[in-house]
């Protein structure tokens, strides 16, 4: 309770029941003054008229005169050590009651439309700034949810979850249905899978040993796809034009597929027996070893430039060799269907199968101190290549013939591997030219 600092009055003659001593009513009044928790002299014995509390004066300031008379009167504005009642404004001034108006504090009004917290704690509370008595709307939250308020308005920054339970005709926004894109598949492996661009689609359908199953492509492409199946002895495949949309349905995401996808059936890995056999008579060959390289881009390139160089055959291991998929012969641009694969189990064993072959072992390393230049790879020759942090492996390195480095220079000593591997065929091919 607030202090007051006046002593409350009584009429002349109204005494408290029982016989009390000029002291006693001395030290009660004194209590009634100097006491902060007094609340004037309401002693149930007391007859007589009893009067109102006189106006009455706190430390926080403000007058809140209640009337020095027996007629009552209402609380005039407060003021206090907070400033002029920077929440609320004037609550009333006059004699007159008025209901209190809406309600402003430092956190100001909501601009996102009313308190997203609930409750409306800083803005308008819903009563309305007029002298007639409103009662508070329903709550509006940071959820949008109006829960049943004719008034409300739609959230910024999302839909609402809701139904429509204002009546506005606005109804929360379905969630689109997810899209699932098709996984890569392996072009070795045992299921069909679609081929996508057109140079990897097209030299797919030209490959003799490659079964075509379907082909998607636009209004625009058709007359020239049906051509190269023609020439390729393959009339018989299903073409069918269609619409971007559709074609982008049946490719992993994000597939650049240039309006022509083919639907084809794998190919199968080559031997190192088979490799052996093949290369007998060849006097002038190259096959590439791979260790460690499992970019699908990187692997892709390499293929590309070995087509163009005219290597043999690429060799890569069973553990940590890359699978090779769709995005692999769209990068080597065809270059997939003419490089046969070899997968075996130990790359070593590999190198001293093709060593009994004749063939003569380069492996490129940063490391070395031999340039590429400086060797010979004339005849039958096997490049081997590492990954670009680990290299190639101690034990195969020690078992080759040559290692040797491409002349780079500081500060850039090292190049991408399907650089390297471009540049180490070009010197093969030109020694053997």
């Amino acid at each position: 309770m607030d202090n007051r600092n006046e002593t409350p009055s009584r009429k002349p003659g109204n005494k408290p029941k029982g016989k009390r001593s000029a002291s006693t009513e001395f030290s009660v009044e004194k209590k009634s003054i100097d006491s902060p928790k007094s609340r004037g002299d309401r002693t149930s014995g007391a007859r007589g008229d009893w009067k109102s509390k006189g106006p009455r004066s706190d430390s926080r300031g403000g007058d809140r005169d209640r009337g020095g008379s027996s007629e009552w009167k209402p609380r005039g504005p407060r003021s206090d050590s907070r400033g002029s009642d920077s929440r609320g404004g004037d609550r009333g001034g006059s004699s007159e009651w008025k209901p209190r108006g809406p309600r402003s504090d430092s956190r100001g009004s909501d601009s996102r439309g009313g308190d997203s917290r609930g409750g409306d704690r800083g803005g308008d509370r819903g009563r309305g700034g007029s002298s007639e008595w409103k009662p508070r709307g329903p709550r509006s939250d940071s959820r949008g949810d109006s829960r049943g308020r004719s008034d409300y308005s739609r959230p910024q920054g999302g839909q609402r979850s809701g139904g429509d339970s204002h009546g506005d005709g606005w109804r929360a926004k379905k969630p689109e249905p997810a899209i699932y894109y098709p996984a890569e598949k392996d072009l070795f492996g045992e299921q069909p899978t679609w081929l996508y661009g057109l140079h990897a689609a097209k030299e797919a359908m030209k490959n003799p040993l490659r079964k075509c199953l379907k082909v998607l492509t636009s209004l625009k492409l058709e007359e020239e796809i049906r051509e190269v199946l023609i020439s390729a002895d393959k009339a018989d495949v299903t073409v069918q034009s269609t619409t971007t949309e559709s074609i982008e349905a049946e490719l992993p995401k994000g597939a650049v597929h240039q309006n022509l996808a083919v639907l084809v059936e794998p190919l199968e890995y080559l031997t190192i027996e088979d490799l052996v056999v093949d290369v007998t008579d060849i006097e002038k060959c190259c096959v590439m070893l791979l260790d460690g390289i499992t970019d699908p881009h990187n692997i892709g390139a390499i293929v590309r430039s070995a087509v163009a160089f005219g290597v043999h055959a690429i060799v890569v291991p069973e553990h940590g060799s890359p699978t090779f998929t769709s995005v692999t012969a769209k990068t080597a641009c065809g270059g997939m269907e003419y490089l046969p694969v070899v997968k075996v189990t130990n790359l070593k064993q590999a190198t001293s199968a093709l060593a009994d072959a004749g063939f003569w072992s380069t492996c490129l390393s940063e490391h070395a101190d031999k340039t590429l230049s400086d060797c010979d790879l004339k005849g039958k020759q096997m490049l081997i290549l590492g990954s670009e942090g680990k290299g190639v492996k101690p034990s195969i390195q020690e078992g080759s013939d040559v290692v040797a480095k491409l002349p780079t220079q500081s500060p850039m000593e090292s190049l991408n591997v399907s650089n390297a591997a471009a540049i180490t065929l070009y010197e093969f091919q030109r020694q053997n030219s």
